[in-house]
């Protein structure tokens, strides 16, 4: 069962503040080098499919997978077009006998692979479903950010008018593991029927390291010459201070 089962329903009540559009087109102006209008995208890990909205704007074809059954199913409502396939697929497994042009996994589907196994992997997926010299983009929680700032509890409140939301988001850390392991509890208040139900979960997310990333990417075949790490959306430099960073690199 995929970690966000549970909650998926309020997936895009709680993230309904997340700026996808301006994401969406930071991904496109990394990834395209030619006429981003014939592109054709698979994403690993599509979410509700709120990213694929802006892609569709503007590129030829695209693909989808997500663990989670019910992701897939919001996707499907959201995104009815005919340029658009949606599967429930793992991103460590997931083949389909097709290339594209690019390939993306965004919102640090990338930390999820906490295993070198898992990440590995999610790596060679990318690296069969790319056409050669095409770029796999992808996120991922930043190790040297990560020690600096340490995760904090934090908690979300996000309403509509029909249900109120908080989360509570407790991070606990395994620093000889570079996991941080985030519990949530979302407690949920229906406004019209007045009842409130309490989801947990746990969330372990691996942080990384350039010089680990770089050996992972050249065993799995992807050009390390030709590899680039940034601040995610501003394009920077990554710093102790940079929690999001962006990995940008291109199959052989």
């Amino acid at each position: 069962m995929s970690i966000f089962s549970n909650y998926s329903a309020y997936y895009d009540l709680l993230y309904k503040d997340k700026d996808y559009k301006t994401e969406s087109d930071y991904v496109l102006n990394s990834i395209s080098r030619n006429n981003i209008s014939s592109l054709s995208l698979l994403e690993l890990g599509f979410g509700t499919g709120k990213h694929a909205e802006f892609f569709l704007e503007k590129i030829d074809r695209y693909t989808g997978i997500d663990l989670s059954e019910e992701m897939v199913k919001q996707g499907l409502d959201r995104l009815k077009n005919p340029k658009v396939n949606l599967e429930v697929g793992d991103v460590r497994t997931y083949k389909s006998g097709q290339v594209y042009d690019a390939v993306v996994s965004l919102f640090h589907v990338a930390s999820y692979q906490v295993s070198n196994e898992d990440f590995v992997n999610f790596l060679k997926t990318a690296h069969r479903h790319l056409k050669s010299g095409s770029t796999f983009l992808f996120d991922f929680w930043y190790g040297p950010a990560v020690l600096n700032l340490k995760p904090t509890t934090k908690i979300k409140r996000m309403e509509n008018d029909k249900v109120s939301v908080i989360r509570i988001a407790e991070p606990s850390q395994d620093y000889q593991k570079n996991l941080v392991t985030v519990n949530y509890e979302v407690i949920i208040q229906d406004l019209l029927q007045k009842t409130e139900s309490r989801i947990k979960e746990s969330h372990p997310m691996r942080y990384f390291f350039i010089p680990e990333l770089l050996y992972f990417l050249e065993i799995c075949g992807f050009n390390i010459e030709q590899t680039e790490f940034q601040e995610w959306i501003t394009g920077k430099e990554p710093t102790e201070n940079t929690w999001g960073v962006t990995c940008i690199t291109r199959k052989k």
